[in-house]
């Protein structure tokens, strides 16, 4: 490491000296601003030589797990897996339980919702990807009249998933907190 930024160091200092002594050797000419611009931007990349190399580095990790491993004396955790399928499907349940969620808030009356939502991840299915079922709660502005059960609400709720995911009737389920 002393020995990289000692090394540094000296390539910095050769580059001054060598553009001072060429810009004390060239005339007052047009010429000398190209040959400074030049020496700056040289100047300017052996500044960068470390964050350089940093960058185009690599860093082996698994072989320095495994002597952390080896002086240590114990096992650490030394495979990371890719993100697989059952993630990539739970990422997607997620965002489709938000917009189920955020579909319901736009109706007037309701202050909140949460939502359930199962999708088809059977790959030979010809609704592979879509919504099978919805499962959803929601908190009302103002309470419901006694006589009132909450249908039109569902009603709407239901018209509503059912255009926007092409769902029957029958896979939405709606509850009403009181």
């Amino acid at each position: 490491m002393f020995a990289f930024l000692r090394e540094w160091i000296q390539e910095i200092v050769i580059l001054l000296v060598l553009a001072t002594f060429i810009d004390l050797a060239l005339p007052n000419s047009s010429l000398k601003k190209y040959v400074d611009y030049t020496v700056g931007l040289i100047l300017l990349l052996l500044l960068l030589t470390p964050v350089l190399k940093l960058i185009n580095s690599e860093l082996d990790v698994s072989t320095r797990l495994a002597s952390a491993e080896q002086h240590s004396g114990r096992a650490m955790v030394t495979a990371v897996e890719p993100l697989s399928d059952k993630s990539a499907w739970l990422a997607y349940n997620l965002v489709l339980e938000a917009r189920v969620a955020q579909l319901a808030e736009e109706i007037d009356i309701i202050q909140s919702a949460t939502a359930t939502v199962t999708v088809d991840q059977n790959s030979a299915s010809p609704s592979y990807g879509n919504p099978t079922t919805i499962e959803l709660t929601v908190a009302l502005r103002k309470p419901l009249a006694e006589s009132d059960s909450g249908e039109q609400i569902r009603r709407q709720l239901s018209d509503k998933l059912r255009t926007t995911y092409g769902l029957e009737t029958i896979q939405v389920r709606i509850h009403i907190k009181r």
